[in-house]
């Protein structure tokens, strides 16, 4: 699981842009966007007393009613690197037949799962690891994006005592990503059978 760090303050203006023209969004909102959220000064109220005007370079509002959606838009072009990619397989969930009459197709790999700022990757080798690292350092380059590894997470699904590629869980540890093998962020992910 990745977590970013300031991920809505760290979003680059001119790389939110890109992305909305890229989108087909017209100039005009644009430049509306942009002007909004870049092309102002912000004074902070402290104890009553406004401090000097400081321009806004960077960054999306928490709690401004639009940035959720700005912020979607703006981590978008990673999350379709990393479902176009060939590399990442992602993970095949198992097809089960509920009513026999009914014929029913494989489902597609799941290779993310996100919600906002967190993101959710299934990698299996690695060199889907080491692909998911390129993808990141291009993003991350691209838009002012940074990976907080010291809240970023891997575990297995199959669990702890039964995880088979130790070369991909020593990697990811020598990566500055914390292991857990049975839960995380107090959930468990699996029941070890004893």
């Amino acid at each position: 699981m990745l977590d970013q760090t300031e991920a809505y303050d760290r979003i680059h203006p001119e790389y939110l842009c890109k992305v909305l023209n890229r989108f087909g969004f017209p100039n005009k909102f644009i430049k509306c966007i942009h002007d909004l959220f870049f092309g102002n000064s912000i004074s902070v109220n402290v104890n009553g007393s406004l401090s000097d005007s400081i321009q806004q370079l960077r960054g999306l509002r928490q709690g401004d009613s639009i940035s959720p959606i700005l912020f979607n838009l703006a981590i978008e072009p990673f999350l379709l690197s990393i479902l176009h990619n060939e590399i990442i397989d992602g993970y095949c969930l198992k097809a089960r037949r509920f009513n026999s009459d009914l014929q029913l197709t494989a489902p597609r790999p799941v290779k993310l799962l996100a919600y906002a700022d967190d993101i959710l990757i299934f990698i299996n080798s690695k060199e889907e690891f080491l692909e998911l690292q390129e993808r990141l350092k291009v993003y991350n380059g691209a838009s002012n994006s940074q990976v907080n590894y010291s809240k970023s997470v891997a575990f297995p699904l199959a669990g702890g005592n039964t995880f088979h590629n130790r070369e991909l869980k020593e990697l990811i540890i020598h990566n500055g990503l914390r292991w857990f093998d049975s839960q995380s962020l107090g959930y468990i992910c699996y029941v070890p059978v004893k």
